[in-house]
């Protein structure tokens, strides 16, 4: 059995972006308030989704918006 190779990176500003075509979703940690991660928590259980699956809809939904703009 043969591991999938992982994609090797280089920097584009400041951020370093994957320089394969491999689109493979990444995994990210961030510190927020206590305060916003209560209302985040909060809204996770009132929609029935996970912390993260919220998250990410929230962040993917904010850089839509503004890469539309």
């Amino acid at each position: 059995m043969t591991a999938s190779p992982e994609p090797s990176f280089r920097s584009v500003g400041r951020f370093a972006q994957p320089s394969t075509t491999l689109r493979s979703p990444r995994r990210i940690t961030i510190t927020v308030p206590y305060q916003l991660y209560q209302r985040l928590v909060e809204r996770s259980n009132r929609e029935g989704r996970s912390l993260s699956n919220l998250a990410a809809f929230m962040l993917e939904d904010c850089c839509m918006i503004s890469l539309d703009g």
